[in-house]
């Protein structure tokens, strides 16, 4: 009986040595490492930016390209597309917006982008443009389970989370 146990002792102690304990976020990256959820991040900045791709007033101190223009051109470079690069300037086209697109243009040159692979547009980028129609036509279809039953554990539009009716504006 006694080496029974003396065995199982054994036993029990070689396979609790043989496992490591799973430990659930209790190591932090190295300085300098970058993680996958960073890395998913900044692509899906990266390609905004260039589907966008639209510069604004806010882009601009007076006739020149500012901090929040450059990190808008240098997300759009990051992204992996082919190009030409489209730079859409919706802006005033008034006594600056020649020296802004001027200040764009010699910005990508210094990032190493040749001239003849940018194109301006004027205006908002029309690739953005598209009307609601199809997405509100599809709007019940987001409301159906898997089975299409229609049933959904969401409210539905005009009533509260309690069921009751929703107050309409200026009642």
């Amino acid at each position: 009986m006694r080496k029974a146990i003396i065995g199982m002792t054994i036993t029990l102690a070689a396979a609790g040595c043989s496992q490591t304990p799973i430990q659930h976020g209790e190591e932090f990256a190295a300085d300098g490492q970058v993680s996958q959820v960073t890395k998913i991040a900044d692509a899906q900045a990266n390609r905004g930016a260039r589907v966008d791709a639209t510069l604004y007033p806010f882009h601009f101190d007076g006739k020149y390209l500012n901090a929040l223009g450059m990190a808008k051109l240098d997300r759009m470079l990051k992204d992996q597309a082919d190009p030409p690069v489209e730079v859409w300037m919706n802006l005033p086209e008034d006594e600056k917006y020649e020296s802004r697109r001027m200040s764009v243009a010699a910005y990508l040159k210094d990032k190493g982008l040749p001239s003849d692979e940018v194109v301006f547009g004027k205006g908002g980028n029309p690739a953005t443009d598209h009307p609601a129609a199809q997405g509100l036509k599809d709007l019940p279809k987001a409301d159906q389970d898997s089975s299409g039953s229609g049933t959904s554990s969401s409210p539905t539009i005009g009533t509260s989370a309690v069921g009751g009716a929703a107050a309409t504006p200026g009642q």
